[in-house]
């Protein structure tokens, strides 16, 4: 098999960026491009041919010069690609960037981007505000069963006959517990927003311009998936919230850098506080998973759940940042 020819050694740049400049020999663009031309030739529909038999120029001159070139590229990329990570040992975190430089010879540009360098100052404490359920908050429920009952007073008897409970005493006990529940509750999710937000103010990390393209893309692809089960347009979301698709970008574009901020701070602190999470605990986890699944369904995610598996690192993940976060609310 004949090698690519790197025509410059890899140049590490600012970010934890890679440069990689290749020359492919001739004869393997040769190569390329045939098997491009002949896909080509199988799938697009040529006028006064049958599919598949078009002359090959024929097929050239449909498919257009820049076409062509891109599909060529395309071939040779993924053994390149692999070359270079293997011959230079890159950790690229993200597919790469490419440019054409030259296409006589054909010489291609990569950019690979590596985990950047993470550091975080110290996270202070989060505050934790007191959780007080008023006498008007309980009155509010009190007042809301008895609407809905038609009821003008509270009684034992009205508490004992429609609501299950023993007396207003208890009835009360049990709506100021709930509350309070519901008041920790929503306090903990607001400490959990507080801590991120400190995280990601107190990450330090040079963030590669191809890495917020990247995590901007796939955060455009969310909005837009949600946008689409919503059966919401762009442009009628946009005129619903008062924003131009130029708001709608940049909001994007922040959210990326915050959240790969976030999530770079989060990975350099479990490591730091040396966070685990033991098969047994992950195992657990995925059973609570697929249990609440169809018979059917179960089936199928079950080999994503097994020890080496996505769903299994996933759950891992998802346990370590857990007991980050509790750590760090104590």
């Amino acid at each position: 098999m004949t090698q690519t020819t790197a025509t410059h050694p890899i140049k590490r740049l600012a970010e934890s960026r890679i440069e990689c400049t290749v020359t492919f020999l001739p004869e393997e663009v040769s190569r390329a491009e045939a098997s491009a031309l002949e896909r080509h030739r199988k799938n697009v529909t040529i006028k006064g041919f049958r599919p598949g038999h078009a002359p090959i120029e024929v097929v050239r001159t449909e498919v257009g010069s820049e076409r062509l070139m891109d599909d060529t590229v395309r071939i040779l990329l993924p053994q390149t690609l692999s070359r270079l990570i293997q011959e230079h040992q890159l950790k690229p975190i993200i597919p790469p960037t490419l440019s054409i430089s030259t296409v006589s010879p054909l010489t291609i540009k990569l950019i690979l981007v590596e985990h950047p360098t993470v550091t975080t100052k110290k996270i202070p404490p989060i505050e934790k505000k007191d959780v007080h359920v008023q006498d008007v908050d309980l009155q509010r429920i009190i007042d809301y069963t008895l609407k809905q009952y038609n009821q003008t007073e509270l009684t034992d008897a009205f508490v004992k006959e429609k609501l299950g409970g023993t007396s207003v005493a208890s009835f009360k006990d049990e709506v100021r517990k709930n509350l309070t529940a519901y008041e920790e509750d929503r306090e903990n999710r607001r400490r959990q927003h507080v801590l991120l937000d400190t995280i990601r103010d107190t990450v330090e990390v040079d963030l590669a311009a191809e890495l917020i393209a990247e995590e901007e893309r796939i955060l455009t692809q969310e909005f837009l998936e949600d946008l689409k089960r919503a059966n919401v347009l762009v442009d009628d979301w946009c005129k619903q919230m008062k924003k131009t698709t130029q708001d709608l970008a940049k909001e994007l574009r922040t959210q990326a850098e915050h959240r790969l901020k976030i999530r770079f701070g989060i990975e350099h602190l479990v490591e730091n506080h040396k966070i685990v999470a033991d098969d047994q605990h992950i195992e657990h986890a995925a059973k609570n998973v697929l249990e609440h699944l169809s018979e059917h369904d179960r089936k199928e995610q079950e080999p994503f759940y097994q020890k080496g598996q996505e769903g299994f690192e996933r759950l891992r993940w998802k346990i370590q940042v857990e007991k980050l976060m509790e750590e760090l609310l104590q």
